[in-house]
Parts: structure tokens; sequence; C-alpha cells
């Protein structure tokens, strides 16, 4: 083998690292993220309490379903019927610093 492996490894090393910069930790900035970042989705309080009755009278094997349909996971139905049944989503007005479900995250 001759010198010349070592001075192309040391000179890939060296793009590699010119590329990585506190400006651009990801690399070069001629590489971009095509997709936007997605926003999370906010459900006004008449959207939890219809679905949260939806999904509490469909039969047993059709609320799988209505999440699908809506794109929900069951924590968000187990979340929305704790502040129904807390009383947080029926419009009242809520004390300073109080969540949703009535303790501090």
């Amino acid at each position: 083998m001759g010198a010349g492996w070592l001075q192309r490894a040391c000179s890939e090393i060296l793009v590699f690292v010119e590329s990585e910069s506190p400006e651009h930790p990801g690399g070069s900035s001629s590489r971009r993220d095509p997709a936007p970042r997605p926003s999370r989705r906010v459900f006004n309080a008449a959207y939890k309490l219809r679905i949260v009755a939806e999904y509490e009278s469909a039969p047993h094997g059709e609320k799988g379903a209505i999440l699908r349909r809506e794109g929900l996971f069951s924590s968000h139905l187990v979340e929305w019927t704790r502040a129904r049944d807390a009383g947080a989503l029926e419009g009242r007005p809520r004390p300073c610093g109080a969540s949703e479900l009535g303790h501090r995250r």
C-alpha cells in the first residue's frame, strides 16, 4: 500500500469535520429538510365533549374505529374524560395557574 490511502482518508475526515459547525450542527446549509415541522393539533372543548360522548355510546367493537377516523389515541379520550368529569370542559373559567385536570404539570 502506498501513502496515497492515508492522504485520501485524512482529506475525507477533514471534509466531514468542516461540514459540522456550530451554525449548522447537522452538516452543511445546502442540505435542508424539505418538510416543514408539524404543528400540534388543538382541540376545543366542544369537540372533546362530542368525541367523548360518541366514544362512550359506541358499541365495544366500534370504539377503535372512532379513534382511527379522528386520528386520536386512547390516551386523548382518557384525558378528556377526566377533564369532563372534573368540570374542566364545561366552559367555566379556571382559577389562575390551574391546569385542565386540576393539577400542576
